[in-house]
């Protein structure tokens, strides 16, 4: 406080009344100095938990909803708030609510089957005019069928544990090119059929 009257004494003694400018720039001295301090604004910091960790989804209106129907969305619900705290059971709150609820229903609808349409006429015309389009935006995804059949797989899975059998024989000096390897968890046809949908996908 001190400080300000300071500053106050400091600008009473430099008042300058001779032009416009002068005075101008006094009073946004003044202003500057002594009320500014008071009129700033401290951002208010949540330290709550719960308000940090709560996420505020954003919801995209429908393509027709525009800012008239916007307006009448918010007039019906501030109806519906008056007359749901009413205690009275007037029936100009309730008429009120039902014209606003009229007005922006109808609006809605409207809209809304004025957007069908542009979108039918759309499609009626890329399928006029570009039919390739059309039908590929409608065509269902074919299913994909595996290249390789269940016994292709099974030979090629067997083939693959033969190599590397005989490159560990061939590191231990075994020459044993007679026996075919033997895996009986391998061979299992359940283990197979794993396999093969982990080949396939």
């Amino acid at each position: 406080m001190s400080n300000n009257i300071d500053n106050l004494n400091s600008l009473n003694e430099n008042l300058n009344f001779e032009s416009q400018d002068c005075l101008d720039k006094t009073v946004s001295e003044f202003l500057n100095g002594i009320v500014s301090p008071y009129l700033k604004v401290k951002p208010k910091v949540s330290t709550s938990r719960r308000k940090q960790d709560r996420i505020i989804p954003t919801i995209e209106d429908k393509p027709w909803f525009n800012d008239e129907c916007k307006r009448r969305y918010k007039h019906y619900i501030r109806c519906l708030n008056v007359f749901n705290h009413s205690k009275c059971t007037c029936s100009t709150h309730h008429l009120n609510l039902v014209t606003a609820k009229g007005n922006y229903k109808l609006l809605e609808a409207k809209l809304k089957r004025n957007y069908k349409t542009q979108q039918e006429n759309m499609l009626e015309s890329l399928k006029r005019l570009n039919s390739k389009l059309f039908y590929r935006k409608f065509s269902s995804k074919r299913k994909v069928k595996p290249k390789a059949t269940g016994k292709e797989f099974f030979d090629h899975f067997k083939r693959i544990a033969s190599e590397i059998n005989s490159e560990e024989n061939s590191r231990n000096g075994n020459s044993n090119n007679d026996e075919i390897p033997v895996y009986e968890k391998l061979d299992c046809v359940s283990l197979i059929q794993k396999y093969y949908v982990l080949y396939l996908v």
